[in-house]
């Protein structure tokens, strides 16, 4: 009895254990499944993730061809910038020069200083209105030219050549000292007596 005992017992033992691990084989088999299908979408999100890194560094390099192609076209459009500022300077340098220059001739023809100052004026306000420092010196110096044309001290030429034309036209009439034969109009001879009431 006791024997068939134990061995009901050992029976019931087994089948339990063998429930049990029949159990924990199911729950093993359930995890490797979920394992299984979870590697797959694991696998599959990385597929996807390397597609996207794949498309996203195509996309980085066409941006970079895009920037790359804008810093060109940046360099082009400032040394076109600066060539058109250095042209309209330099434009307004000889525009500034030629007026001077022909200021210069008129004071010297006409003996007055006004178109020189008036030149000099205008390229006063001129420089002041243009920005560039490049300039700076070139105003500096009209200035300082405007401030020696103010106080300087110049003859007046024309009123000079009026004057010497004037007497270049009265030398015909003036009298010779030593000359003899000749009256002069209202005057009389040297030997004669003056008229009375004279």
């Amino acid at each position: 009895m006791v024997a068939w005992l134990l061995a009901a017992i050992g029976l019931t033992a087994s089948v339990a254990l063998w429930q049990k691990v029949s159990g924990m084989q199911e729950q093993l088999a359930r995890q490797s499944a979920d394992a299984g299908t979870q590697s797959v979408e694991a696998r599959t999100l990385a597929r996807q993730a390397e597609e996207n890194a794949r498309g996203l560094a195509a996309k980085v390099a066409a941006l970079e061809t895009k920037v790359a192609d804008m810093a060109v076209y940046r360099t082009q459009l400032d040394a076109l910038v600066q060539s058109v500022a250095r042209a309209r300077d330099e434009n307004l340098a000889v525009d500034l020069d030629a007026a001077l220059r022909v200021a210069q001739d008129q004071t010297q023809l006409t003996g007055s200083v006004e178109p020189l100052l008036a030149a000099l004026r205008t390229a006063e306000r001129r420089l002041t209105r243009s920005s560039d420092p490049r300039l700076a010196p070139v105003a500096r110096a009209v200035a300082r030219d405007l401030e020696h044309v103010k106080n300087a001290s110049i003859p007046d030429a024309a009123g000079l050549l009026a004057r010497i034309d004037l007497l270049l036209r009265q030398v015909d009439d003036l009298p010779v000292a030593n000359d003899v034969g000749r009256t002069r109009p209202g005057t009389a001879p040297r030997g004669a007596a003056a008229p009375p009431g004279a």
